[in-house]
């Protein structure tokens, strides 16, 4: 489960799933990830700064945007939400904004449940996809809120079956 990342990483092992997260049905698998559950994508972009002092990353949003459409398109037959979660509000809104395009350029239908939020703004919800957008991207190798292992844990674990984690892997491993 996506949540045993969690319970070592953060709780020590301390935490036990509830019985009903052991019985959910199972989703198909996204193409060409077989059975994994929690994966990142390597996404090599670049963050810029906003004038309210937020960060986008654009090749990261259309990542992001490349996988909603694929679950729109092979997944047309199952009863799903699916959450996309970044870690600042400009991505957010950048992410959301460039799906409603897709959607309409593309005459695409849309049969999943579909939230976009920070977060922050996610805390307390779960879906059964959850696309996360870390953002940073940068020479610099800053992490910016992707560095707070608390928030990074409230992304994670708002997934049900699938987590897919957008990033820039290089800044993972600094």
């Amino acid at each position: 489960a996506i949540s045993n990342i969690s319970n070592r990483l953060v709780y020590g092992g301390k935490i036990l799933d509830a019985e009903s997260t052991w019985r959910r049905p199972s989703i198909p698998s996204l193409p060409g990830t077989q059975y994994q559950r929690l994966f990142m994508v390597n996404v090599h972009g670049h963050d810029a700064r906003d004038k309210e002092g937020s960060f986008t990353n654009s090749v990261e949003a259309d990542a992001v945007i490349e996988v909603l459409s694929g679950i729109a398109t092979q997944w047309q037959h199952h009863r799903l939400s699916v959450g996309v979660i970044a870690m600042y509000a400009s991505q957010q809104r950048l992410i959301e904004k460039r799906w409603q395009q897709h959607i309409e350029e593309n005459s695409l239908e849309v049969h999943f449940k579909f939230k976009s939020s920070t977060v922050d703004g996610f805390q307390g919800s779960e879906e059964d996809v959850i696309l996360l957008s870390l953002t940073r991207s940068n020479y610099q190798l800053d992490l910016g809120f992707s560095n707070d292992l608390q928030r990074l844990n409230v992304a994670i674990t708002r997934a049900k079956s699938v987590c897919m984690i957008f990033a820039d892997v290089r800044h993972c491993y600094e």
